[in-house]
């Protein structure tokens, strides 16, 4: 399987979840009684009640990858942002042209060299992006 490196691989991927599974669209697999189940499990445990990066309690789900959605892997992809992080993750990785997975990775832990990696083999000007980001948010 290969993972999602670009902005464009990542809704490549989440338009062919959902396709396999049916779905028309995001907002319509979100009313599925999967998702409605894989919400309500997550919020029964203790790392989805604040956001990772700054502890606020007013929590978005936020999946990383759409490689799993629909499965019973799902909840390894969902991480739980305020909706100021979530919305920094989704616009890093939207102006940088990196992966949502990746853009999560690096915001997570931006010491982390594999990340730092494999950002760089996709925009080589990314760490610019994401310090005025980083500063903004």
């Amino acid at each position: 399987m290969k993972l999602d490196m670009t902005y464009e691989d990542t809704w490549n991927t989440r338009t062919r979840r959902l396709a396999e599974l049916g779905v028309d669209s995001y907002d319509d697999y979100l009313q599925t009684q999967h998702w409605i189940d894989s919400r309500s499990k997550a919020h029964k445990r203790s790392n989805y009640h604040k956001c990772e990066m700054c502890s606020s309690r007013d929590v978005q789900l936020h999946h990383s990858s759409y490689t799993w959605i629909g499965t019973k892997f799902e909840l390894r992809n969902v991480n739980a942002f305020c909706p100021l992080h979530h919305k920094l993750i989704h616009d890093l990785a939207k102006e940088s042209g990196v992966s949502v997975r990746l853009c999560t990775n690096i915001v997570r832990d931006p010491s982390s060299e594999t990340s730092r990696y494999q950002i760089l083999e996709v925009n080589k000007d990314f760490f610019k992006v994401f310090d005025s980001n980083k500063t903004s948010a």
